[in-house]
């Protein structure tokens, strides 16, 4: 899957393709973040307009039979129009909105997508490749399912009695046969949805809304608890507060940081994942629950102090920092996710930063794509050392993870890590160095040009003290 981003923010036009796990580095101001919040956009973009037209012919062969059958011929037209160059002319308003920038800073823009497969080879893999259907109970007695004829490429989707039907024939539907169908309509796009990314972004705003969550879920709160009288000065206030000077991806922290109560009930696709959990607290030095009173806060035990509970505004900038990944995991994420970190290292110490990569590499290796942006070159250099030990030879395999004091499922094989160095105008793609992994020269002439500089630096000093020396033995 292949990104490509032009005219937006400093980014005239770059193109991306993602591995398993890819990182972005470069300076200051070359447009990473700019990057990061186009792709999530567009991915939103398109889950949102999931949608299948069903012909009136299928519709009623639906609501007198319980069962229809479209062909995947048809699918891949209603579909393919998503990914080519026509849905642009009304992204582009989109894409504003979700960057917040004024329109005529996007009119230009242009951020597609493009798949290694054609689309028809795509949906007709997902298709075939289910082993189960999409149900969906609809009443005590009946349920929807939505799957592959597996004597075709067709879809079939069928409102099924618990027991089979008179074999005379059933009588139609109705009256549920309107309402039985706009539930298939809706199970539909979720069976479609299966091959596409669903983004979920953590941004470098993550600490300030861990911050004040709760005071957001307080005003809000007030709003739905307020009168008559108090509801409408409260909305005019709301409606400030709503301003669309937010870019998506802060919304959606927003929303995360609203609503984090509710979050804590669910349990996320990574939360089985017994050694990727002891990972995470060994990153975040403890775990994070949310208060049972009305302002639902967010507290913060450290494991080696387990009967103490530390209120966020309590906490480091580093324990702040790591909220909505720990809620991620173990709340929130799903299958197919595209996970995106903007700066993972932040508010980090070095010996953290390399714990973030491993964690990193087993969210990958647990089958999650992740895109960071990062300045750390602790964080790249522990990728490129996981990179390095992994070999498909088991007793080299085993020294290396001694050296190392890492896991099997740390190791990472360099074709899943994908690295791109991004200016305003271009991005270079890493070729990697067997046995040492990527090299980051954004981050490698610096080192050296700073450690040339200290080395000169210290064999001026040392000369000046030796010639200090020599004079005062003279």
């Amino acid at each position: 899957m292949t990104f490509t981003v032009k005219n937006v923010g400093p980014i005239t036009d770059i193109s991306i393709k993602l591995n398993k796990l890819t990182m972005l580095c470069g300076k200051n101001n070359s447009g990473k973040t700019y990057l990061l919040y186009a792709m999530h956009s567009l991915l939103s973009y398109i889950r949102r307009r999931v949608t299948y037209e069903f012909s009136d012919a299928d519709k009623e062969n639906f609501c007198n039979t319980g069962r229809c059958s479209i062909s995947v011929r048809d699918i891949v037209q209603s579909y393919a129009s998503m990914f080519n160059e026509g849905f642009k002319i009304t992204y582009s308003e989109v894409l504003a909105r979700d960057l917040a920038l004024p329109k005529s800073k996007t009119e230009s823009s242009e951020v597609f997508l493009s798949l290694d497969k054609g689309i028809n080879e795509v949906i007709l893999e997902l298709i075939t490749s289910e082993s189960r259907s999409v149900r969906g109970r609809y009443t005590k007695d009946f349920r929807l399912c939505i799957g592959h004829d597996e004597n075709s490429e067709n879809v079939v989707c069928e409102y099924l009695p618990q027991q089979t039907m008179d074999s005379q024939g059933a009588d139609p539907l109705f009256p549920l046969q309107k309402s039985a169908f706009e539930a298939v309509e809706w199970l539909f796009p979720i069976f479609v949805q299966r091959f596409l990314l669903r983004p979920f972004i953590i941004t470098c705003e993550r600490n300030g809304v861990a911050m004040f969550g709760a005071e957001l879920r307080l005003f809000n709160s007030y709003i739905f608890d307020a009168g008559n009288v108090e509801f409408e000065r409260l909305q005019k206030l709301k409606q400030k507060f709503e301003f669309k000077g937010y870019p998506l991806p802060i919304r959606r922290e927003l929303e995360f940081a609203m609503n984090v109560r509710d979050i804590e009930q669910r349990t996320g696709a990574l939360a089985k994942n017994d050694t990727l959990l002891i990972s995470l607290a060994g990153l975040t030095g403890g775990s994070y629950s949310t208060s049972d009173d009305m302002s639902g806060r967010v507290s913060f035990i450290p494991t080696e102090e387990s009967q103490k509970s530390l209120a966020i505004s309590e906490c480091s900038s580093s324990v702040r920092s790591l909220v909505e990944l720990d809620y991620y995991i173990r709340h929130m994420s799903g299958k197919n996710d595209l996970l995106i970190i903007d700066e993972p290292e932040l508010d980090l110490h070095p010996s953290n930063q390399r714990k973030f990569a491993r964690l990193i590499a087993r969210i990958v290796n647990a089958g999650t794509r992740v895109l960071v942006a990062t300045h750390s070159d602790h964080f790249a250099r522990e990728i490129n050392s996981l990179i390095a030990a992994y070999s498909e030879r088991d007793d080299v395999r085993r020294r290396n993870m001694k050296i190392l004091q890492c896991n099997q499922d740390e190791l990472m094989s360099s074709n899943d890590v994908s690295c791109y160095v991004i200016t305003r105008d271009s991005i270079t793609p890493m070729e990697i160095e067997p046995g040492f992994g990527y090299p980051i020269k954004s981050f490698d002439d610096d080192i050296q040009r700073f450690n040339d500089a200290y080395n000169e630096l210290r064999s001026s000093i040392v000369h000046d003290e030796e010639s200090e020396d020599c004079y005062g033995d003279s």
